[in-house]
């Protein structure tokens, strides 16, 4: 595994505890900053203390929908570029297109290219 040289900080948010752990030890083994929050809300209170680069949501968790966090994460802090991760099909609503978002912000489950991953969230975001 090859490891990256990053200062990138990343908030990744799934209530699939043990997706979100596998994802957030892949990340730190190969050089990310990043943490992790099954609960959407406390996720937001860290964001809004002290903003990530990068946000990762998922699409679908209970009581939460993942657009609408983009949402409020946007609110607290415009400039965290947010990123959809979702196993389903899904297209960027226009409301998220209006605040910068766009299909490439769009992360497939489950990630077969991780080289692939790693450019994406290490690529300026527009």
């Amino acid at each position: 595994m090859e490891t990256i040289k990053s200062d990138i900080s990343i908030i990744l948010v799934d209530d699939e505890e043990i997706l979100l752990d596998s994802l957030l030890v892949y990340l730190e083994d190969v050089g990310f900053r990043a943490s992790g929050y099954t609960i959407p809300q406390e996720a937001l209170k860290a964001i809004a203390q002290d903003a990530p680069d990068v946000c990762i949501v998922d699409l679908r968790m209970p009581g939460t929908n993942g657009e609408d966090l983009v949402k409020e994460i946007h609110a607290v802090a415009p400039r965290v570029r947010c990123m959809i991760l979702t196993g389903s099909h899904y297209e960027i609503s226009d409301e998220l297109k209006l605040i910068g978002m766009s299909q490439e912000d769009i992360i497939r489950k489950p990630i077969h290219d991780y080289q692939e991953f790693f450019s994406l969230l290490s690529s300026p975001s527009k």
